[in-house]
């Protein structure tokens, strides 16, 4: 539950996420390596800015103000670990991996709220999120 209070920090008014779209990025990292994960998580818990770039494979309807929540894929430990903000619409560059079918893909620009390290420190683990209302949403 920490973790999950941590990840919606910020997030107090409930007229305001009611009427938001709320989207979910993903990281594998077997497909893709993080470097430099642990300074951007002790920036974000600093309290200081910082904006990344991510694939949002082809989805286009993300827009600026839009919610956004990190599942980690792959091995344990597996589930939520990062939230943000869209700070400007889903727009289209050089895809990030060379030996993906498209020479493109679509980004958003996340501003992260909440990062903790998967590796260190408790996230909202994957198989928590089949129960409740959580349960209905399609997560793999």
């Amino acid at each position: 539950m920490l973790a999950l209070r941590r990840l919606t920090a910020g997030v107090d008014d409930k007229k305001k996420v009611d009427a938001m779209a709320t989207w979910l990025l993903t990281w594998n990292p077997d497909r893709w390596p993080w470097r430099g994960l642990g300074a951007t998580v002790r920036r974000v818990k600093d309290g200081r800015s910082h904006t990344k770039r991510w694939s949002c494979a082809e989805t286009r309807g993300i827009r600026q103000g839009d919610r956004l929540f990190m599942l980690r894929q792959g091995r344990e430990p597996r589930g939520i670990f990062a939230s943000g903000w869209a700070t400007k619409d889903a727009y289209r560059d050089e895809h990030w991996d060379d030996t993906a079918g498209s020479p493109t893909t679509m980004y958003v620009d996340l501003k992260f709220d909440a990062l903790l390290h998967p590796l260190k420190e408790p996230i909202l683990p994957r198989a928590a999120l089949d129960d409740g209302p959580l349960g209905d949403v399609h997560w793999n």
